[in-house]
């Protein structure tokens, strides 16, 4: 066994669906259904067995929702690796081998975009629809497709400020 925190941290969330499963729940809780429909590609046997293994390491618990199933959140330990999990996107963001494009889920493009803004305060305030600002962010759809009232440099700034080299 390996003593280094490092790898075994690596070790409980690099198994195949933990994250995507960890970053559906990192906002709030879900059933096992709405996890199943936000976790593109998962079969339920594959849910239902990550989730075991999720909840006996003390990433996941079960919780109480409104109405009568069960749902799952992910446990304060889960969540203080928010910090580490925004880093590794930051980083991984300029692979070489990272396709751009693809869908997100609403939480999976909020997560997402914790990781992409350069540091510091983001300006200026501008008001976007999340689905919209999500196809500019991970689409690339242009800005001069879209019909914007108000000052159009103030959201090219803001978009600039998202697609900054990170190197």
């Amino acid at each position: 066994m390996d003593a280094c925190a490092t790898a075994h941290g690596l070790e409980l969330l690099g198994d195949r669906w933990n994250y995507p499963i960890l970053r559906e729940l990192m906002l709030a809780p879900k059933r096992f259904a709405e996890l199943e429909a936000s976790v593109r590609g998962i079969t339920p046997a594959m849910l239902t067995s990550r989730l075991r293994e999720l909840e006996a390491v003390g990433l996941v618990a079960r919780t109480e929702l409104p109405g009568r199933a069960a749902g799952y959140e992910c446990t304060d330990w889960a969540r203080e690796a928010a910090p580490a999990l925004d880093a590794i996107g930051r980083w991984a963001v300029s692979s070489p081998t990272k396709s751009p494009g693809g869908r997100l889920t609403p939480d999976a493009a909020l997560q997402s975009m914790r990781t992409m803004a350069s540091a510091g305060p983001l300006a200026p305030l501008v008001q976007l629809d999340l689905h919209l600002w999500a196809e500019i962010l991970f689409q690339d759809r242009p800005l001069g497709s879209l019909e914007l009232s108000g000052d159009r440099a103030a959201v090219e700034r803001l978009v600039a400020q998202f697609h900054a080299p990170r190197r």
